[in-house]
C-alpha cells in the first residue's frame, strides 16, 4: 500500500469513526487529546494475517511504523539535557499526507540522493552535513551513540532547550506560547515537554506571571483544519505595557469560508463544545475544561 494512501486513511478515521465527536460536537476538529488516544486503536486497521492486503488496512510492518512513530524515542545520548524525542501527533489529527511530510517533494529535497519525504530528508541531511560531515553517509545506518560527543558540541549550539529564561524574566519579558496539536513538521509534545521543564523549574505561580501556553486544536505548522489566527501583539502589550496578562484569548479559523472561533485554552485545558446545536461556530459555545 502506498504510504500516503494508508495515511490518508488514518486521518480520514480517526476525524470521524473514533475521536471527532469526544469534544462534544463533530466538526473535523480533534480538542479532546487524551480520548482520543483512550479510544483509537491502531490494530483496527490490520489486515488479515498481518499481511499487506491493499489500501484498506494495515500490515503488522506498518501498524508497527505507526507504533514506532507515535512512541517517544530514547536514542541513549543526552542532549542539553534531554535523554528522550517526544512522540509525533500521527493519530491525533495530524494529517501526515502529500508533498510536506511523508510524501515525496514537488522537488528533490537532498541534492546527493533526490526525491525524498520530507521528515526523513531533515533527519537524513542533519546526519550528512552536520554530525557526520560526511554527504555520502547512509543516514539509515546512523547509531546515536557511536557520535555521542559529537552530538552533545551541536546539542550546546543548535538546541536552546535547556538555555535559562532568568535573564529575560529579569528584564520583565513575557512570552505567548501556542503550539498547534495537528503539527506534522514539529511535534507539539515538544512544546509540552518545553513548558513542563520550565514548571519545574519556577513552579506554577512564577511561570504564570511571565508565560502562558496555549494549545490549539486541529492548527498546524502555520495552517491546519484551524487555521488558528489571534491578536498576540494586542495581548503581550496589555501584559507587559499595563500589566493586564492574558484572559479570553479568541482564535479565529482563517481557512477560506470557515467562519468559526474557538476559545484559546491554557494547557493542558481544551475547548468543550457546550452550546445549543446550531453556535458551534461560536466561541462562546466553548468551555475550557482539564481532563
Amino acid at each position: 500500500m502506498p504510504l500516503d494512501a494508508w495515511l490518508h486513511n488514518l486521518g480520514i478515521y480517526c476525524h470521524t469513526s473514533a475521536c471527532d465527536d469526544l469534544d462534544g460536537t463533530s466538526d473535523g476538529i480533534i480538542s479532546h487529546i487524551s480520548a482520543c488516544n483512550a479510544a483509537f486503536d491502531i490494530a483496527s486497521f490490520r489486515c488479515q494475517d498481518g499481511t499487506d492486503a491493499g489500501d484498506t488496512c494495515l500490515s503488522d510492518a506498518q501498524i508497527q511504523a505507526v507504533r514506532l512513530i507515535t512512541s517517544e524515542y530514547k536514542p541513549g545520548v543526552t542532549i542539553a539535557g534531554m535523554d528522550t524525542f517526544p512522540k509525533w501527533p500521527f493519530l491525533e489529527g495530524a494529517p501526515f499526507q502529500g508533498p510536506s511530510n511523508f510524501g515525496l517533494l514537488r522537488q528533490p529535497s537532498n541534492p546527493i540522493t533526490g526525491k525524498e519525504a520530507l521528515l526523513y530528508s531533515a533527519g537524513d541531511q542533519t546526519v550528512k552535513f552536520i554530525v557526520t560531515r560526511n554527504p555520502q553517509f547512509d543516514a539509515m545506518t546512523f547509531d546515536p551513540q557511536e557520535w555521542k560527543d559529537r552530538l552533545s558540541v551541536l546539542g550546546s549550539i543548535m538546541d536552546v532547550t535547556d538555555v535559562s529564561l532568568d535573564g529575560f524574566l529579569s528584564k520583565g519579558g513575557k512570552i505567548i506560547l501556542i503550539h498547534g496539536t495537528a503539527d506534522d513538521l514539529i511535534t507539539p509534545h515538544n512544546s509540552i515537554a518545553y513548558y513542563q521543564r520550565q514548571l519545574s523549574r519556577y513552579g506554577q505561580d512564577r511561570l504564570d506571571s511571565f508565560l502562558r501556553f496555549y494549545m490549539i486544536p486541529c492548527y498546524g505548522h502555520g495552517f491546519g483544519k484551524f487555521n488558528a489566527k489571534y491578536d498576540s501583539l494586542d495581548a503581550l502589550e496589555n501584559w507587559v505595557e499595563n500589566g493586564r496578562a492574558p484572559s479570553g484569548l479568541i482564535a479565529v479559523d482563517g481557512n477560506p469560508g470557515a467562519n468559526r472561533s474557538r476559545p484559546m485554552c491554557e494547557w493542558p485545558a481544551w475547548p468543550k463544545f457546550t452550546g445549543n446545536p446550531g453556535t458551534e461556530g461560536a466561541s462562546t459555545s466553548y468551555t475550557c475544561v482539564k481532563g
